[in-house]
């Protein structure tokens, strides 16, 4: 049971049934899980060929995108494929996860 509370006092009860809690402990570890689909992802598209590298100097790589947080940065470049792969993607793993979000609803 859940409760609020209003001028310090508790009010009301509701039932949960689903979902995870804000702060509880299970959150970080989904939103992990979540974003290492997005990485991977994103290094699929990149290994193949689908988006490509920036350029960089001789001998160096560029990486092709850093999780950082809640952020992502994803470096390529932009060409009309790269970037409209990118973007098939990004739509694709969008829908997925409110799919998910409705199915466990």
């Amino acid at each position: 049971m859940l409760s609020i509370i209003i001028n310090d006092s508790l009010v009301g009860f509701f039932p949960c049934s689903r979902g995870v809690k804000q702060g509880d402990a299970l959150s970080p570890l989904l939103f992990c899980l979540v974003e290492e689909v997005l990485s991977r992802g994103i290094s699929k598209l990149v290994n193949d060929k689908k988006i490509l590298h920036m350029a960089s100097l001789q001998g160096y790589l560029t990486p092709s995108h850093i999780l950082y947080v809640d952020d992502i940065f994803v470096f390529c470049r932009g060409d009309i494929k790269s970037l409209r792969n990118l973007s098939i993607f990004l739509k694709t793993y969008g829908d997925f996860l409110v799919n998910m979000l409705i199915t466990l609803n």
